[in-house]
């Protein structure tokens, strides 16, 4: 009876080792699930700037040497 009782102890402190186990693997999926998703969400944003950037720099280089051209005609 006394070997019956600790096995059963022994299986229901394992048992709860095991499921605080489980519940650490969700815990760090969870983590991770959410650090990639900043990840991605941070990259989307550096990309959006850059090319906001490249394209008002891109419309000022085009844009820059008309208005030197138009300014010279009408001082010249």
């Amino acid at each position: 009876m006394f070997v019956l009782r600790s096995l059963l102890i022994r299986s229901s402190k394992s048992s709860s080792s095991s499921s605080s186990s489980s519940s650490l693997v969700v815990v760090v999926v969870v983590v991770v699930v959410v650090a990639a998703a900043v990840v991605v969400v941070v990259v989307a944003v550096v990309v959006v700037v850059v090319v906001v950037v490249v394209e008002a720099v891109a419309a000022a280089a085009v844009h820059l040497p008309l208005t030197l051209c138009e300014n010279t005609k009408a001082f010249g």
